[in-house]
């Protein structure tokens, strides 16, 4: 996508020839200017002093970004930095979190070998650094084109060598995307990008470990109707019925490189899908989705424990059933091809030989017992790279060709082939439902014995004639009626995210333990690095500059001379007293949807709203996963003084503290803007530049009504009457006052509707 100020990019044919897959990073050159582009990471040249203005490029950054980018450098890197090193400062105004200045030292030719290894060195880092942050997205200029003089056949062999290096060191890293950009004026720089990519593209197997080479690997057997066969390449590359994904049992896609793989590939629209698996996933259970932008029809998603040697029955047993799982639901659903992943492969450490004997050995079986399977097509893919994928190859390749073996043996002897039996595992059980139904009860909900403890579960040929279990639960969609009630029902639970007690234990059960036994109400823990650097830009990106020191509740604001806010630290408040109430409350309120069957009508599409809650359109997706759009629920600027903090984060945010003169009542109030919530955070009689603090509150708004005009209600007004005091029986949830004035407003008046989530410390600037 041309950024402005790109005159001319799509006139410059074969732009499609400055797009490669380098490993699992995709590397793209087209023209653009750097202090316009969005991304995690910005990287730039920079001179050994960090003095931003002696550059073009840093001086684009610093006029872009603001002079905190200069204040950083100067503050963090007093000394300046030396040839190979890399400096780093927040993204100030830029569309970045971050930005990577390299000192990297001009091409002379009796000096290249040190040039080349201090411009690796420089781009190393900055890999290094991305991955260390779990950034996803890099965009760096046409390094060493300038002042410094590199070829550029140079630069991009080494930009290719170090980019290749580090996703074959790092295969599960976050970050997937680099962009290089080329000044908009210098067409003749692009021309010799493209021509030199072109000349590149066959020597790009060696630069890649031959990786263009292994994709076209295969091996494949035919066994009755259908036909097994194990590949190299990416799974997300091939046209199947099914691919099947392995992921977490959270189904959180950006978490694994596999699931990322599948997430970058269909669009987001899988995760939305995944989502509605409200309750995760087990182990031998299968989340099936639509395939979107894959060359398929459905995404089956699975999980898997991870494998340990003391449990090496067990995981042998769950990755038996769950291949089963996904071939009878093929079977069911009249489809004919499939694709699995290599289980020796990620996060759950298989290995090799028992991944690929257990997961042929358990297809053999199938296609055995089910002889008029509609299934054609079972295949298996293995990603070649890094170090071991050759082993796990040859793993797979060995157990296939034993199999081999043995079916031409009984061809030769017009003997039946019989499959291969796990070892000691003497007659096997037929497939049946209700054998599938006891396994998976088996292995998911009770303990798997250990060698001595007990008896194996007796193993027979005859079908089990017991009556039939009832059918596996159907996945509840998100939004739906039934979601609706079950969330109106569920267990209150510790939020997975917090550190000081456990995530997903009950609240009451661990109320009642003496684990509760604190000398706070609340701890404060210090947000993990993804969600601080997303509440720094949501104060960033809802500050209005031009609205500072306006209004008479910003009185006093304007004499300090401050132009923005900085935040210097965030830290999430756990408080389990004020969570359960909250808790409670938003259960109430999914009730009341569950009533209608339908999610609450948002703020942005409630009557006479002027829009969507800004602080929604622009968290990052970590803050808004964690919110239920479907009865309104937002994270909410609340700016206080200080001596109200220790008050605040132990009994809550008090609608009695709102005051007689309040616009719409005693009640809680909050803000889409970051500038309006600091107009509170001290007196405005006695404005400083001290260290001040707001909270980012969540805020369950329920049904909300807008009000164009300011009215002292004490809760909010019947639906009917639009009275905050009568008879009837249907009410609003909350109040959001949109009217011709500076800040919008959002109130509840039921303080157990707020909760406190985020202590925010920041300095005015």
């Amino acid at each position: 996508m041309s950024q402005p100020g790109d005159t001319g990019s799509s006139a410059v044919s074969g732009d499609e020839d400055l797009n490669r897959k380098v490993e699992k990073i995709r590397l793209t050159i087209r023209k653009g200017l750097l202090q316009q582009e969005q991304a995690d990471v910005l990287v730039t040249n920079s001179s050994g002093n960090l003095n931003l203005k002696a550059g073009r490029t840093t001086k684009a950054l610093l006029d872009a970004g603001g002079e905190t980018l200069q204040e950083q450098c100067n503050t963090n890197y007093p000394q300046g930095i030396r040839a190979g090193e890399v400096a780093t400062t927040t993204g100030g105004n830029l569309n970045c979190q971050y930005v990577f200045y390299c000192f990297m030292t001009s091409w002379k030719d009796a000096e290249t070998a040190f040039s080349k290894e201090v411009f690796c060195k420089c781009l190393q880092t900055c890999l290094k650094k991305a991955d260390e942050s779990g950034l996803v997205s890099m965009v760096i200029p046409a390094l060493g084109t300038g002042q410094l003089k590199f070829p550029v056949k140079e630069i991009l062999k080494l930009v290719l060598l170090c980019v290749s290096e580090f996703s074959k060191s790092k295969p599960d890293s976050t970050l997937s995307v680099i962009t290089m950009v080329v000044y908009p004026k210098d067409d003749e720089i692009l021309q010799e990008f493209r021509e030199e990519l072109k000349n590149l593209t066959r020597k790009l197997s060696k630069i890649t470990d031959n990786k263009i080479d292994l994709e076209k690997r295969s091996e494949k057997i035919q066994i009755g109707k259908t036909s097994v066969a194990i590949v190299t390449g990416s799974i997300v590359e091939q046209k199947a019925d099914v691919l099947v994904n392995l992921t977490n049992s959270k189904l959180r896609l950006n978490r694994e490189a596999l699931s990322r793989a599948f997430l970058e590939a269909a669009g987001e629209g899988l995760q939305t899908e995944c989502d509605s698996y409200s309750g995760g996933l087990n182990s031998g259970d299968i989340a099936v989705t639509g395939g979107y932008s894959l060359s398929c029809v459905n995404v089956y998603h699975i999980t898997l424990p991870h494998y340990s040697d003391k449990e090496k029955d067990a995981n042998k047993q769950v990755l038996s059933l769950t291949v089963l799982q996904c071939l009878m639901q093929l079977e069911e659903t009249k489809l004919r091809s499939i694709v699995f992943p290599c289980f020796a492969f990620g996060q759950h450490k298989y290995p090799d030989s028992v991944a690929a004997t257990t997961f042929l050995q358990t297809v053999d079986e199938y296609i055995h017992d089910n002889k008029d399977t509609c299934v054609q097509d079972i295949t298996l893919v293995i990603y070649p790279v890094g170090p071991q994928w050759k082993e796990v190859w040859q793993a797979f390749i060995n157990e296939l060709t034993t199999l081999k073996l043995r079916y031409c043996q009984n061809s030769d002897t017009d003997t039946k082939p019989v499959p291969v039996r796990h070892a000691g595992q003497g007659a096997r059980p037929k497939f049946t439902p209700r054998y599938m139904y006891e396994l998976k009860k088996k292995l998911t909900k009770t303990p798997v014995p250990q060698t001595g403890q007990g008896e194996r579960p007796k193993e027979t040929d005859t079908p089990v004639t017991a009556p039939a279990p009832p059918p596996p639960p159907v996945p509840v969609r998100r939004g739906s009626k039934k979601w609706l009630q079950m969330k109106y029902m569920e267990d209150i639970c510790i939020p997975n995210y917090w550190l000081h007690h456990k995530g997903g234990t009950q609240v009451k059960k661990l109320k009642l333990s003496l684990e509760v036994s604190m000398n706070k109400a609340y701890v404060l823990k210090e947000a993990d690095r993804s969600t601080k650097d997303a509440v720094i830009k949501l104060v960033q990106d809802t500050w209005e500059m031009d609205k500072v020191g306006t209004g008479k509740d910003a009185r006093g604001l304007d004499q300090l001379g401050f132009t923005k806010i900085e935040v210097t630290k965030v830290q999430r408040v756990e408080n389990l007293d004020l969570y359960e109430k909250y808790a409670t409350e938003r259960q109430r309120i999914f009730g009341k949807a569950s009533k209608k069957g339908l999610s609450l009508t948002s703020v942005k599409n409630s009557k006479d709203s002027s829009g969507e809650v800004c602080t929604y359109t622009k968290m990052r997706p970590c803050l808004k996963n964690e919110l239920f759009p479907e009865i309104n629920e937002h994270y909410l600027f609340h700016g206080t003084r200080l001596d109200n903090i220790e008050k605040v984060l132990s009994q809550g945010l008090d609608n009695r503290m709102a005051g007689d003169n309040a616009m719409f009542g005693a009640g809680v109030y909050a803000a889409e803007s970051s500038t309006k919530a600091d107009q509170y955070s001290d007196s405005k009689d006695n404005r400083t530049s001290s260290p001040k603090k707001m909270l980012l509150t969540r805020m369950c708004l329920g049904e909300a009504y807008i009000s164009k005009t300011p009215t002292k209600f004490r809760k909010p007004p019947c639906k009917e009457c639009l009275k905050d005091s009568c008879a009837h029986k249907k009410f609003y949830d909350s109040v959001v006052g949109d009217g011709k004035w500076i800040f919008r407003e959002f109130i509840v008046y039921d303080p157990r509707q707020s909760y406190p989530e985020f202590l925010i410390t920041y300095i005015r600037k």
